[in-house]
């Protein structure tokens, strides 16, 4: 589905904005894609804006919104909208890795929206059998849904940290990826250091048929710090 079509280059060389007409699917964060000498060059959005602003006489009455008035005086030029988008790359699959093609997105190229098939193979390593964690659903995307997996060899294997501001679900978030770990598809073992009491709950996985399979069922003990 083509959205836009590219204006010219943002305020550095990685950046390019392109003008289209409907903001009203489109998320700061979201992937869009342009062609570019046989390469679907991936990019995120970083910036919408309206392509011109509205007169100050127009905000005048707060009866009348200024979208009214820019429709009765007939000025479409007030519908569109300019997007600044940074690019990734194109994805190499050999790799998993996005390459920076180092280019230079040509006025009028088209842009789409990144579809289904590709964010599902560019943000997953794997996306079925062991080994990986299924931790929820891209947020940027409201007509599609687009399922993220970890892959647990890489994030067991070395450091991870979880950072985002408070109250986002940084605890949350961690707690599924211990639910994947102790899922039948993983059988792994896990040892949480629980200051401040967040994952008793987990508990709770004993007794759910999902994490049930054949022979193997969860244990999950909770030691109070009397005990320790």
């Amino acid at each position: 589905m083509i959205i836009g079509l590219v204006r010219g280059v943002g305020d550095s060389s990685n950046e390019f904005e392109f003008i289209t007409p409907d903001v009203s699917k489109m998320s700061i964060g979201d992937f869009v894609t342009l062609e570019h000498d046989g390469m679907e060059i991936i990019s995120r959005i970083t910036e919408c804006r309206p392509l011109t602003d509205y007169p100050p006489v127009m905000y005048s009455n707060p009866e009348i919104p200024p979208s009214r008035i820019a429709e009765i005086l007939g000025d479409e030029e007030k519908d569109l909208y300019v997007v600044r988008a940074a690019i990734l790359g194109y994805f190499d699959e050999k790799s998993g890795e996005f390459v920076n093609p180092r280019i230079i997105p040509r006025q009028g190229s088209q842009v789409k929206y990144a579809s289904e098939e590709l964010l599902k193979k560019c943000l997953n390593r794997k996306i079925s059998g062991r080994g990986i964690a299924h931790i929820g659903y891209m947020l940027t995307r409201r007509d599609i849904r687009v399922p993220i997996y970890l892959d647990v060899s890489s994030i067991a294997s070395e450091h991870m940290c979880i950072l985002a501001s408070t109250g986002s679900g940084k605890s949350y978030l961690a707690g599924v990826i211990v639910e994947e770990l102790l899922s039948p598809k993983n059988m792994a073992s896990v040892l949480i250091f629980d200051p401040h009491g967040e994952y008793h709950t987990l508990v709770e996985m004993m007794n759910r048929s999902e994490f049930r399979e054949g022979w193997y069922s969860p244990e999950v003990e909770v030691i109070p710090p009397e005990r320790i």
